[in-house]
């Protein structure tokens, strides 16, 4: 006998994190404070470095929205499945992975973002674009769960 409420909590915890995923990615590439520089003053890009990071972050916004489209549209569908009176677990699965897919698809490209980014910087920009990512999602991270407490073990790097 197939448990439908383990099923179904399954289903919702799956969603939580794709929505949970999607918030974090959009806080931490939008979300900047008026007085932070932007990337440009902060690594102090070269003029070619801005190019190319102007190229990639439009490809990344591009992208980006395409995959929230999919995102939203396999949500959607889970949704409207699960308001029928029947459910086929078989059919709940497949739905499950077409979101992960999803979810794969967009922490891929935001991986590859970073690290094309990461690939044109000097030693001394990279490793400020990396303390700079890290502190935005620790931060993040302590707001989100409501915990104080460290959880990178590098906070006073990055402070």
């Amino acid at each position: 006998m197939i448990n439908w409420k383990k099923v179904t909590l399954h289903l919702l915890l799956l969603l939580f994190v794709s929505v949970a995923s999607t918030l974090t990615t959009w806080y931490i590439l939008t979300q900047r404070q008026v007085k932070e520089p932007s990337w440009k003053e902060l690594l102090h890009l070269t003029p070619e470095q801005e190019e190319k990071f102007l190229r990639l972050e439009s490809d990344f916004n591009f992208t980006l929205k395409e995959i929230t489209v999919e995102d939203a549209q396999n949500r959607i569908s889970l949704c409207s499945y699960l308001h029928q009176n029947e459910s086929d677990p078989e059919k709940l699965k497949l739905k499950a992975k077409e979101m992960a897919l999803t979810y794969q698809k967009k922490q891929e490209k935001i991986a590859a973002t970073l690290a094309a980014i990461s690939n044109f910087l000097t030693p001394e920009q990279r490793k400020t674009f990396s303390q700079k990512l890290m502190q935005e999602t620790c931060v993040w991270c302590q707001k989100a769960t409501k915990n104080q407490k460290c959880l990178c073990g590098m906070c006073e790097s990055h402070a």
